[in-house]
């Protein structure tokens, strides 16, 4: 019988039931000539019911046996009790293991290279001087220290096949190509991802260097001459200077940044003219009076003679009945370097995407001079190049292809601001910003998605976390598990991937990082 209790209390049976079957003297022998039915009222478990019958069986034909089965059970028995009244080892375990790790002076890092190509950062392969290299580093170290080692593993004795350490822009970035933080150690970086292996970026980028052309120069000159002989000048010699720049065939309507307020050939700090002297009017059949020092940042000029009268007179002068309105031609200036901004502040006027009048683009150089050239189309695809370019940096995230994500300084305004910059852009000069991913356009545009998921996901992913989701799509099996594991988990997945639920995995992935999370910027 208590070789029998011991059984049933390794089954989890209730105490209950065994005082039950003491009660009632239920021994082996009387178990044997129980039905099925009489043994439910104790062991209402089908598998419990089988495993008494079996126990009960082999002690009536192995009664020889019975000692050594009663001094085993009695074994297992006492261990599972010494086990409970243990405390538990896996907390100690863990916590041995956690301060092993908090004990290391240095951390194994991965570290890449990834060059600027002008369209975007692309990932140095080995062949071309490259690859990813594996090295331990102290805990302590820091941005800096981070990109003195990668310097010395890319570019040994300060030079590559691509050129000079000194001709790039460096920076170093992490495993999502977000830039590090100059104060941040490996060790607070390990504990903060609590990722097993940290993989960082060393990306160069060509430095520009701006050379001065002599039509430049000359530009300056010009420039220079001009302001000097405004300020010696009347009213309408300044208007007569205004039409070097601008087509006297129409009229003009100048848009300074509004974002910047430097000074501009129509509003400058040298040009000062007092108000008692803007007192004319236009022999024209639209009559505006220009204020060179108004705030307002807008100034409008009418083709037409000037002729100097009294503030009091005025009135006489206007038209009665006014004729139609010629088109007008709106300026938009911008400062080179700062043309995300700018332009983004300009197009946040949605009248600019449905006016009737001519738009053009002016880029002012930071001595406050324009460039030159006159934009019928090239100066306003240079600048939205610049603008998109700018935008990838700043706004997007990926690979080939770039999806935007959300900026705590980007509300519904700048976000309808770039809407309108795209649609502008389309409109004037066929020019679509390729980079950004196919649905998202698709999204925005049409409210649905007709190209594969899958496809644009797997450019948006760096090349090595879509080598391994390729190789997996591929071969399931034969793939890297703790490679794909760690991938997914930087997409916060929450199944575990087999071979039948890989694809689908990777759809739902695809679809939370291309549709979902940026659907507020859609």
């Amino acid at each position: 019988m208590d070789e029998l209790i011991i059984l049933l209390r390794e089954r989890n049976i209730p105490e209950t039931t065994i005082k039950r079957l003491e009660e009632d003297k239920i021994d082996v022998s009387v178990l044997l000539l129980m039905t099925d039915d009489q043994m439910k009222s104790y062991f209402p478990s089908y598998g419990d019911r089988l495993a008494v019958m079996g126990f009960c069986r082999r002690q009536e034909r192995e009664p020889g046996k019975r000692t050594c089965r009663k001094s085993k059970l009695f074994e297992r028995l006492k261990s599972k009790l010494t086990k409970r009244q243990k405390p538990d080892n896996s907390q100690t375990e863990t916590q041995n293991t956690t301060k092993k790790h908090s004990q290391r002076i240095v951390r194994k890092i991965e570290m890449g290279w990834m060059h600027h190509d002008g369209q975007g950062f692309v990932q140095m392969r080995a062949k071309k001087g490259g690859g990813t290299r594996k090295l331990s580093v102290p805990k302590e170290w820091k941005r800096k220290e981070l990109i003195e080692e990668a310097i010395c593993l890319f570019f040994p004795n300060g030079k590559n096949s691509h050129g000079s350490i000194s001709e790039f822009e460096l920076d170093l970035t992490n495993y999502q190509e977000v830039s590090l933080d100059a104060e941040s150690t490996v060790g607070e970086m390990y504990n903060a991802s609590k990722l097993t292996m940290m993989r960082f970026y060393l990306t160069t980028k060509k430095v520009e260097k701006e050379v001065e052309t002599e039509s430049e120069e000359e530009m300056s000159d010009q420039m220079e001459d001009f302001h000097s002989n405004n300020q010696d000048q009347s009213l309408p010699s300044t208007s007569s200077g205004m039409n070097d720049f601008f087509p006297s065939e129409m009229d003009v309507i100048y848009v300074d940044s509004p974002v910047n307020d430097t000074a501009s050939p129509f509003h400058s700090t040298e040009d000062h003219v007092a108000e008692d002297d803007l007192n004319v009017s236009f022999q024209s059949s639209l009559v505006t009076l220009p204020d060179y020092l108004d705030s307002s940042n807008v100034v409008t000029v009418l083709t037409g003679d000037i002729i100097g009268i009294d503030e009091q007179n005025l009135d006489d002068t206007l038209p009665l009945s006014p004729e139609p309105i010629a088109p007008q031609t709106k300026i938009l200036v911008v400062h080179r370097g700062q043309i995300f901004s700018e332009l983004i502040a300009h197009f946040c006027d949605e009248t600019l995407t449905h006016t009737q009048s001519e738009v053009e683009v002016k880029l002012l150089l930071p001595n406050g001079q324009f460039e030159m050239g006159h934009d019928v189309g090239g100066v306003f695809r240079d600048c939205l190049s610049e603008f998109w370019q700018e935008f990838y940096d700043q706004c997007t995230l990926g690979n080939s292809f770039k999806v935007p994500f959300l900026r705590h300084d980007f509300g519904k305004e700048k976000w309808e601001s770039v809407a309108r910059i795209i649609l502008f852009g389309w409109k004037k000069e066929k020019y679509l910003p390729i980079k950004l991913a196919p649905v998202i356009l698709q999204q925005a545009i049409q409210g649905s998605v007709k190209s594969d998921l899958i496809e644009n996901f797997l450019k948006y992913v760096s090349e090595n976390e879509c080598a391994v989701l390729e190789s997996c799509r591929t071969d399931f099996c034969s793939a890297d598990q703790e490679e794909l594991l760690e991938t997914l988990d930087n997409y916060s997945c929450r199944k575990i991937p087999t071979d039948e639920n890989f694809k689908q995995i990777l759809e739902e992935l695809a679809h939370k990082t291309l549709i979902q999370e940026p659907a507020y910027v859609l």
